[in-house]
């Protein structure tokens, strides 16, 4: 039988994203010249939601993309050459999904700056990247997984720990 507990609740994401958000704001020299790839579905959605921080924490609103890694759907999104990139993704376990993220650039080692940010951060890293901007780190077990609801219409949003 699959236990569940819950990280956090509606109240905590929220108040997470907007410390996360404000983290980002304070080391962006200039908004406009920023791209949140928002990975996934999951990812997408909580860059809007520090998109809309990062605008209340700066008065600008960083460009919003939608980087898309499933398999046969990768597609370029935007030239990155001088900009920076926040990778933005729900839960950040292996690495890997960021890493296919990347490809979404075909000039990405033109950028100029790129930092990742999570929402939880669960470790056991395969690929070498690490989170500029987490907001939870909770270690987990392999037979562990963490799962973010991030309804947007109805603003409910949870993270929750289901182990088996």
């Amino acid at each position: 039988m699959q236990s569940k507990r819950i990280l956090m609740d509606s109240r905590h994401v929220l108040r997470t994203c907007r410390r996360m958000a404000y983290q980002l704001a304070e080391t962006i020299a200039d908004p406009k010249n920023v791209i949140l790839a928002g990975i996934n579905k999951r990812g997408f959605a909580l860059a809007k939601i520090l998109q809309g921080f990062i605008q209340e924490a700066t008065g600008q609103s960083p460009e919003l993309v939608h980087a898309e890694t499933h398999e046969g759907s990768l597609n370029p999104v935007m030239a990155a050459a001088g900009r920076e990139i926040i990778f933005i993704d729900d839960v950040m376990f292996s690495g890997r999904t960021i890493s296919a993220a990347m490809g979404c650039f075909p000039d990405i080692t033109k950028a100029g700056r790129i930092r990742i940010a999570v929402l939880v951060d669960r470790g056991h890293r395969r690929f070498p990247f690490f989170a500029a901007v987490s907001g939870l780190v909770y270690p987990t077990k392999f037979d562990e997984h963490v799962h973010v609801s991030l309804d947007e219409p109805s603003g409910d949003m949870e993270v929750e720990l289901l182990a088996n």
